[in-house]
């Protein structure tokens, strides 16, 4: 899923926060990192249809570490229809 989609949805989600970002980047498939106005961090990941995940920076960071001593996980591409 293109990133700018990914931050849509986010905002759909999510519309106050959405009011609050500051910057953002792409951050892997279907997953972007947003910085808010007052400094804070986060990633936004779309995992399925109505499956999504909002986590700190350090959550995001910490879970990449523990993956790595996992065999490797299949990741897919999601597609958002209205």
């Amino acid at each position: 899923m293109h990133h700018k989609t990914v931050l849509q949805i986010f905002a759909k989600i999510l519309p106050e926060l959405a009011k609050q970002i500051d910057q953002h980047w792409p951050n892997g498939r279907n997953s972007v990192r947003i910085k808010l106005m007052n400094g804070t961090q986060m990633v936004f990941t779309v995992l399925e249809r109505d499956l999504w995940r909002l986590e700190s920076l350090h959550s995001f960071i910490r879970s990449i570490v523990e993956d790595i001593s996992e065999p490797e996980k299949e990741t897919k591409a999601v597609t958002w229809k209205e």
